[in-house]
């Protein structure tokens, strides 16, 4: 992989390694990393986002594990979340979630929940009680 460095068989000696090219080697593992990461946030995480904001996306479903939108954090840091109940608001839609989070269980809005690719958290949690 382009991450990981591939060891090959000739190796130069020890004597000539020195702190500058191990140096530079790491500024540029770090460099490519940054921008991977950079690419993610806003390449995948964008598309999401996007997704879920078209007029005919699913609505989400009890049991679904969902990002949670913060305006204040980077899409990259959003937290993850698991749908406990959808609250119906007077016109029968679901305008209101209540969430569990690992810092515990609250009531939202919808919009500020967004599903992520995986549709079949359902096959899942029956895999899980059939005991893998």
């Amino acid at each position: 992989m382009f991450l990981i460095e591939n060891r090959s068989s000739n190796t130069g000696d020890i004597e000539e390694l020195n702190s500058s090219s191990l140096n530079k080697r790491i500024k540029y593992r770090s460099k490519l990393l940054r921008d991977q990461r950079q690419r993610f946030r806003k390449e995948y995480l964008g598309q999401l986002v996007q997704k879920h904001n078209e007029k005919h996306s699913r609505n989400p479903q009890v049991g679904e594990i969902v990002l949670v939108g913060d305006d204040n954090k980077k899409r990259l840091f959003w937290v993850l979340a698991k749908i406990i109940e959808l609250i119906p608001g007077r016109d029968s839609k679901f305008r209101t979630v209540k969430r569990k989070t690992q810092h515990g269980t609250v009531l939202r809005p919808k919009q500020s929940i967004h599903p992520l690719e995986l549709y079949s958290f359902q096959s899942v949690d029956k895999e899980l009680e059939g005991g893998i």
